[in-house]
């Protein structure tokens, strides 16, 4: 079971990242990419806070404790971008909404380092 999830997640971590990543430059308002990112924004923040969930219930469910791993990582940093994120939605100020793009890009660095080297902290 852990494994699809932790693939699940990593298909969460790909619909967040779309409308920043891909659909950034897409400013034509009929174009159907400008319609996709206008959809997959609305998904954002409850997509956020599923992933930090289903992360922790990932780790838990492959290790069978809470432990410090890579998993454990990406795990934190869901987390700590989530609050930016909600950070930016009291506040509106540009320099924390660029604060949680960053955070989004190490969340993805620790989540290919935990695919491709799982165990490098344990």
């Amino acid at each position: 079971m852990y494994p699809v999830l932790g693939w699940i997640n990593v298909g969460i971590v790909v619909i967040l990242l779309i409308p920043f990543v891909i659909l950034k430059g897409v400013k034509n308002k009929d174009s159907f990419l400008f319609k996709l990112k206008k959809f997959l924004s609305k998904f954002h923040r409850p997509l956020g806070a599923l992933l930090v969930v289903s992360a922790v219930v990932h780790g838990y469910l492959a290790l069978h404790k809470i432990a410090l791993h890579t998993g454990t990582l990406v795990a934190v940093a869901a987390l700590i971008t989530m609050f930016v994120g909600g950070m930016f939605i009291s506040m509106k100020k540009k320099p924390i909404l660029t604060l949680h793009k960053v955070l989004g890009m190490v969340l993805v660095v620790l989540l290919v380092v935990h695919l491709v080297v799982p165990w490098l902290i344990s």
